[in-house]
């Protein structure tokens, strides 16, 4: 019996590495064989002899593979211990057999010459645990076996640098692989004990935390609620629960919103909202009161999905209350793409000073200037006197130096009041500053005929400008 015919455990890995079925490089294959290898002691000897089993089988193919796939890559990832194994007498005796053996195939035969000539130039040369290959190489040269035409050391180590650089390519993603699949573990195992604490809460087991709601009662853990949220960790860590003992009230709100929040914060699962909007816009109020913003996003995408021109105004009350109307939301992408029949619309009017800051503000884009003129207009036209001042404050806020003519003309009245800074002087001034020659010859035009219209031009020449 040869000193590699024995059972391996790496056979089964080895059969597998160099089935004829192979079609390219398996280097999820390759890597487990590594990392068995350096696992025992005698990984390198075990793994070794697996391969030499197929360096001697009777399809050419598989050989080819056992060398090229194999032993050549195994030399290259699996350290010194392996090296000194393939530098052993038992491995080196069977590289002459393969290289002086009249049954040798041919092409088995070079690819063996090529590998000896890699190691006996290359990393083996210098190390003197390792001669026993250098040795054989200058004696089977000696006795005429021929090693022309086999790569040069130069060819090696250029091939070597991209077999380093697929390496490293297949190490990180075996690492992301690693790391995905320990993710995955503990994102199972916290769900199992999220589920169970959740179990253990409506059992009120080892709870030490009331909940005071309107209508009801809820017990929790001191523990859940702190880590899970920041609100909690302020109301349970200072005196702001009642006498300190653990006991919060939110005398205000319903039982059934405060439990689909703590079951939130429990097992992080996203509620089934039903198409009660009342409901998602009080759970949309108790997350902003408590600081989640992940349940909050997820009721306000819930509320955003079918947005129309009646439906806006009460949205955007609601968005600049609890500053929710992110730059990508669907609110916002409504806005952009409803502009002009916004401004058009009288339901813009409902909308109170602050909503009307905030709207402007959720664009500073110059190119929105002209729908934002035009909305400010709508909304000051209520018929309320006291929106009129604001308006101003409002139109101060926009650049109206950017408004198209069009939008000038649109918005520009004559009907000035003599005692009040209007809309209307403003939208005059930038016409002067933007005209001021044509502004001055109708105004002068306006002082003639005023001596045959009267009261009818009055208004135009006592406006401010």
């Amino acid at each position: 019996m040869t000193w590699y015919s024995s059972a391996s455990p790496f056979d089964e890995y080895v059969v597998e590495a160099t089935s004829e079925s192979n079609v390219r490089l398996d280097w999820g294959k390759i890597g487990a064989i590594r990392y068995e290898v350096l696992a025992t002691s005698d990984g390198p000897k075990d793994c070794l002899r697996a391969i030499v089993k197929m360096i001697y089988h009777r399809t050419p193919q598989i050989s080819l593979q056992a060398l090229d796939v194999l032993l050549d890559k195994c030399v290259l990832i699996c350290g010194k211990k392996f090296h000194l194994a393939v530098s052993s007498t038992d491995f080196v005796s069977e590289v002459k057999k393969i290289l002086t053996g009249k049954q040798t195939h041919r092409a088995v035969s070079n690819k063996m010459k090529q590998l000896v000539v890699k190691w006996a130039e290359g990393k083996f040369k210098y190390d003197s645990q390792l001669r026993l290959i250098a040795d054989l190489y200058s004696r089977l040269k000696h006795e005429g076996v021929d090693f022309s035409g086999q790569e040069t050391l130069e060819t090696c180590e250029k091939n070597q640098s991209q077999f380093n650089k697929d390496l490293y390519d297949f190490d990180l993603q075996q690492e992301d692989d690693d790391i995905a699949k320990a993710i995955d573990v503990v994102v199972r195992q916290l769900t199992r004990m999220r589920s169970k604490m959740d179990e253990m809460r409506r059992q009120e087991s080892g709870t030490d935390v009331v909940i005071r709601c309107k209508d009801g009662t809820l017990h929790a853990h001191k523990l859940v609620l702190t880590a899970s949220s920041s609100y909690f960790e302020t109301m349970l860590g200072t005196n702001m629960s009642e006498d300190n003992l653990g006991v919060i009230n939110f005398s205000m709100v319903d039982k059934h919103i405060i439990e689909v929040v703590i079951h939130y914060l429990y097992t992080a699962q996203l509620p089934n909202l039903n198409n009660d909007d009342n409901f998602v816009k009080e759970l949309i109020s108790t997350c902003h009161m408590m600081q989640i913003q992940d349940l909050l996003f997820f009721c306000w995408d819930r509320l955003t999905e079918d947005i129309s021109m009646e439906t806006f105004p009460k949205l955007w009350t609601l968005a600049a209350q609890y500053e929710i109307c992110q730059p990508d939301c669907k609110l916002q992408h409504f806005i952009r793409n409803n502009m002009e029949k916004i401004a058009e619309n009288d339901n813009i009017q409902l909308l109170t000073e602050t909503e009307m800051i905030k709207f402007i503000q959720c664009f500073n884009d110059p190119l929105w200037c002209n729908v934002i003129a035009k909305c400010i207009f709508k909304w000051r036209s209520n018929g309320d006197e006291n929106r009129e001042e604001f308006a101003v404050r409002l139109f101060k806020k926009i650049h109206l130096n950017k408004l198209d003519d069009k939008t000038l003309y649109e918005l520009l009245g004559l009907n000035c009041n003599g005692e009040v800074k209007t809309v209307q002087d403003l939208m005059v001034g930038e016409a002067v500053a933007r005209f001021p020659d044509r502004f001055n010859a109708l105004k002068n035009f306006a002082k003639i005929m005023n001596t045959n219209f009267g009261s009818k031009m009055q208004h135009f020449t006592s406006c401010k400008i």
